[in-house]
């Protein structure tokens, strides 16, 4: 018996590394257990398991899903998710199979906003690309792809119908994927030439005012066209031209935040001027976007709404 205890005292100091419990589970040694975290599972590689960009956030996918807070503390969330299947094809022409999706992605409000993205299969997995917004609470139908160009059917609504309005108006958009930047490209119809969001920036032109669309469905639009309009300069300074004032002050931009601050106006009065009515809506701007149509997007605070500028 003196013999049996001091042979098993010594498998005991061994095998410290694990519980008496493992030991018995895993056999005579300590060969076959995990030594560092590289044995441990990790995720397939998958598009539905890849990083994408939407609206200058980057959103990670576990199993085509993501779930974050809307902000700090809040009970909202913001959820991400892949409609649908992916779509699979060589959008790289380097003879491997990429993917087309798209994303659904609610921050909370009533808006539900549909991106084409691409998930590019390189030597590690899958790359994602930035997302092309394809609208707000739209029907996807189908996905087709002809070598790096790929063509998107869905169901929207007529120009000016409310979001409330079941989509139903038969609708295309078209988006390549670029080689040389990597990312998609959305070509919107009837627009001439092609856009490149990720090239685009304040202040390359004078921006007007075209519509406010919000989440409750009210759409502002301006009483005199071209009235409204930004000029953003190299120096973090903004010009503004309304329907009655001419107004400027500061902006400060980190990534795609963006703020106003420090606006003066003239003082002008103006009987029935939407001036009051613009100025509160860039005071709630919280962050921007390009689309394809070379159209720059200022999103409103808590996801209510965004002003549209061409």
């Amino acid at each position: 018996m003196t013999a049996w205890l001091q042979a098993m005292n010594r498998f005991l100091r061994q095998c410290s590394c694990i519980g008496i419990a493992t030991l018995l589970l895993s056999g005579p040694g300590c060969d076959r257990l995990p030594t560092d975290a590289s044995e441990k599972p990790v995720a397939e590689a998958s598009p539905l398991n890849a990083t994408y960009i939407l609206d200058g956030e980057e959103i990670s996918l576990v199993e085509g899903r993501a779930e974050v807070e809307a902000a700090p503390g809040s009970a909202s969330m913001r959820i991400t998710r892949v409609w649908g299947e992916p779509e699979q094809a060589d959008l790289s022409g380097d003879g491997q199979k990429d993917a087309l999706l798209i994303l659904t992605h609610s921050g909370g409000g009533s808006g539900t906003f549909y991106y084409a993205v691409a998930a590019i299969r390189e030597a590690h997995g899958f790359r994602g690309t930035v997302g092309v917004l394809l609208g707000d609470r739209i029907t996807p139908r189908n996905i087709t792809i002809a070598g790096h160009r790929a063509t998107i059917d869905y169901l929207g609504r007529a120009e000016g119908e409310a979001f409330a309005v079941t989509p139903a108006v038969p609708r295309q958009r078209i988006v390549i994927y670029d080689g040389d930047s990597g990312q998609l490209i959305g070509v919107e119809e009837d627009f001439e030439g092609e856009a490149d969001p990720a090239r685009m920036t304040l202040q390359m032109k004078t921006w007007v005012w075209l519509r406010t669309l919000y989440n409750d469905d009210s759409i502002h639009t301006p009483d005199q066209p071209e009235a409204f309009t930004l000029t953003f300069t190299d120096d973090e300074r903004v010009q503004v031209t309304t329907d009655c004032n001419n107004m400027q002050g500061g902006y400060e931009v980190t990534d795609n935040r963006i703020t106003f601050a420090q606006m003066i106006s003239t003082r002008m009065f103006c009987e029935g001027s939407q001036e009051q009515l613009f100025a509160g809506m860039l005071e709630n701007v919280s962050s921007y976007f390009f689309d394809s149509r070379g159209q720059l997007i200022l999103e409103l605070k808590y996801d209510s709404g965004s002003m549209i500028f061409r």
